[in-house]
């Protein structure tokens, strides 16, 4: 199949460039929007209410949202401008669309999409006022300091993992659960001086269990003798090493 142009009439035209027509950016309603624009005369108003009406009686008319989105597409490719000069009263005016037969390059097109939401009956101006100064030139000079090394979080401390030789494991993990739940966690200097204080001792277990069963922050080897027993139920009344401090528990 083969579509064939019909001869040229002698009057009622104007010249067109094929650039128009074959800009493969365009959809084909972009195209024929500009191409129907721009055979009108010079100054003539752009008015949406008149595009929808030109489309009311064809199969498939174009409403309000579709205009604006060809105008938009029109807009993207750097055919048409949008324009709203503001009042004397300082409120922004009407909106108008000057219609070009090239691109202008102050508008290059992009491949950002078209937006989904329905047009607004009364576009808002967008301001790029901003973005026409020049670049500022990239610095190439070295920072006069330099920069300090980031530093990495250290590993959250695992008492756990600091079990004194002499202590068992299910004895530690309870020492280790009781000074958590009385909310004084061991530290790994407060692990160090206990299993130093632990070295040594006959009865190691004994003497965690008997802290932990007084609720006691501290350790007291002194306390238990051999046989299992315990010289008290607790430190001596001037004994002040039981109470809870806050570096140095042993």
């Amino acid at each position: 199949m083969s579509i064939i142009r019909a001869p040229r009439p002698e009057a009622n035209f104007y010249m067109l460039s094929k650039s128009i027509s074959e800009d493969a950016r365009l959809s084909w309603a972009a195209r024929g929007l500009l191409v129907f624009l721009l055979g009108k005369p010079d100054h003539w108003a752009v008015s949406v209410t008149h595009l929808r009406n030109e489309t009311s009686k064809s199969s498939k008319p174009t409403g309000r949202d579709g205009v604006y989105g060809l105008l938009q597409e029109l807009i993207t490719a750097g055919y048409v401008q949008r324009r709203q000069d503001r009042l004397d009263s300082g409120l922004l005016g009407e909106t108008h669309y000057v219609v070009s037969e090239s691109p202008l390059p102050a508008l290059p097109y992009t491949a950002a999409p078209l937006p989904a939401q329905p047009y607004p009956a009364n576009p808002t101006l967008v301001s790029i006022e901003g973005e026409q100064g020049l670049k500022q030139q990239a610095r190439t000079e070295k920072p006069s300091a330099a920069k300090a090394p980031s530093r990495t979080k250290a590993a959250k401390f695992d008492p756990v993992t600091a079990k004194p030789e002499s202590v068992s494991d299910q004895t530690w993990q309870d020492w280790c659960q009781h000074r958590a739940e009385i909310k004084r966690p061991l530290t790994a200097t407060t692990c160090a001086k206990q299993a130093k204080t632990l070295a040594g001792h006959h009865d190691a277990d004994a003497v965690i269990n008997q802290s932990i069963s007084n609720g006691w922050t501290g350790l007291f080897p002194d306390k238990v003798v051999p046989g299992g027993k315990t010289v008290s139920n607790g430190p001596d009344f001037y004994d002040q090493s039981w109470r809870t401090d806050t570096s140095d528990d042993l």
